[in-house]
């Protein structure tokens, strides 16, 4: 009875190989398929303007009809020019991967010195810098193969009240702090920058 019930399993397992190389012959090897192609961008602060917050949302959508109605505004009434907080950026990108989108995360400044934190401070109207214009325009956040971008971000400004003051904070240094996604990879910048003297246009006696 034992050498039946072997002999049957074997006649079976036979039968089925057969069957298999009939039909085409076992499984086929598995060919991984090439990793996709990546890009490599390398990104750095360039420079940063600690100043005010001179309030409008997105700068590139303000028509240069009306940037000069308020030049001229300032103007006859000796105000002194806004001077926006910004974030300069460089970007250099290598590799042959598609166009990827740059997101800054989360930006934030401290007292070099304590470490207290001076609060965050919102990015917006990303631009870049058109070398053939000599000017900034607005920019759609995205880096392509062997693309160099200098590219500038305005920010909020920082809460001057925890160093008593703008004026107070002259002369004084601070840590930018930048936490930035390229292409799902997350790095976090670092910048120490002075706050320059402010100017302040003298009163002219009429």
């Amino acid at each position: 009875m034992r050498i039946a019930i072997v002999t049957l399993a074997s006649s079976l397992t036979l039968f089925s190989c057969t069957k298999q190389e009939r039909a085409g012959g076992g499984t086929k090897p598995h060919i991984p398929s090439p990793p996709p192609a990546t890009l490599d961008v390398k990104v750095a602060i360039a420079a940063v303007n600690l100043a005010d917050d001179c309030g409008h949302a997105d700068a590139s959508r303000v028509s240069e009809e009306a940037k000069r109605a308020r030049s001229a505004e300032s103007e006859s009434q000796g105000d002194m020019a806004c001077d926006q907080t910004s974030m300069q950026l460089t970007l250099a990108a290598s590799g042959a991967g598609v166009r990827t989108e740059v997101e800054i995360l989360h930006v934030e400044l401290f007292d070099a010195k304590t470490g207290a934190s001076m609060g965050a401070m919102f990015p917006r109207n990303p631009q870049v810098w058109d070398p053939g214009a000599s000017t900034y325009q607005v920019w759609d956040r995205r880096i392509g193969p062997s693309e160099q971008r200098n590219v500038m971000f305005d920010l909020g400004a920082p809460d001057w009240a925890r160093q008593g003051g703008r004026f107070a904070a002259q002369g004084r240094l601070f840590r930018l702090q930048a936490k930035v996604r390229i292409g799902g990879a997350e790095s976090t910048l670092t910048k120490d920058v002075q706050v320059q003297e402010i100017r302040i246009n003298p009163e002219v006696e009429t």
